[in-house]
């Protein structure tokens, strides 16, 4: 019995001795756990010191009129690209737009243009508020912000772009592509209105003779004379359209007070983005 005792004792004893030594691992693991955490902290502290000194160092009058200034570059140079892509992607979808007239087409390449520069304008609007935010910073201190405003300046007028874009380098192609279409041809409705706006250039020539008469004259920059007009056919060649009119008017002049009859209506496209009246003369 004593024997079992002594045995129960020993294990005791090292039971006792073993678990001293976990509480001595305990408490110095938590001790040097610790001394890590200060060190990091006061670690962290320091790089926080030196990062809000590096940023107060760095921020000037100078710096900040450059970085502004920069800023507005940046945008100018994104606009060029803007208004780049969008030439280039109206002349690659020209043909989806299904255009009837050249007029059409020209509206269509401004709206187009209007997109991007009114995207582009978002980049100055933010480099603006931002340019104002900046210089505020200065407004108390009149040698801080001279300098704030001459680096701005400075900056800016020695800008150089990367590149540039001009209606020009893509005109050629544009034209080329709107003067495919052909637009129809005058109604009555036009027709109508080019005798009234053009009365005063359009003479009626009286075929076989030396006679004509100016609308302008008869009917008195106006349409109270007019009493029937009438489109009696149209044909069209290429770029030429004749039309067949019925004209029936009382003018106030002291000859040709009056026309009754038939008379053959030139219009011309050529280049030009709409149909223009040319001549008129009698069929007779």
């Amino acid at each position: 019995m004593k024997k079992k005792f002594s045995n129960l004792d020993s294990v005791m004893e090292a039971d006792t001795i073993s678990k001293n030594g976990a509480s001595s691992k305990s408490h110095t693991s938590r001790g040097f756990f610790l001394k890590m955490t200060q060190k990091h902290s006061i670690a962290f502290t320091v790089l926080v010191i030196c990062l809000i000194l590096s940023a107060c160092s760095s921020s000037s009058p100078e710096k900040d009129g450059v970085k502004v200034a920069q800023m507005m570059c940046d945008c100018f140079d994104a606009q060029v690209v803007n208004e780049k892509n969008a030439y280039e992607a109206y002349i690659k979808n020209f043909g989806s737009y299904s255009f009837v007239t050249r007029i059409e087409a020209r509206e269509k390449l401004s709206e187009v243009l209007q997109k991007a520069r009114e995207d582009s304008q978002e980049c100055f609007n933010k480099a603006g508020a931002y340019g104002t935010e900046l210089e505020s910073k200065y407004l108390t201190n009149e040698e801080n912000i001279e300098k704030f405003r001459y680096a701005f300046n400075a900056h800016r007028n020695a800008f150089s772009p990367k590149e540039v874009v001009r209606e020009s380098d893509y005109s050629d192609r544009i034209n080329s592509l709107v003067q495919t279409i052909i637009p129809p041809t005058p109604d009555l409705e036009q027709l109508t209105k080019d005798l009234q706006s053009s009365n005063r250039h359009i003479y009626i020539y009286i075929k076989d003779t030396q006679k004509r008469i100016n609308l302008a004259t008869q009917l008195f920059y106006g349409f109270n004379g007019w009493k029937e007009i009438k489109i009696l056919n149209t044909t069209e060649n290429g770029d030429e359209c004749l039309l067949l009119v019925y004209l029936n008017f009382v003018g106030g002049g002291p000859q040709y007070s009056s026309f009754d009859g038939n008379v053959n209506i030139t219009y011309s496209l050529g280049t030009s983005d709409n149909w223009s009246m040319r001549r008129i003369e009698t069929e007779k």
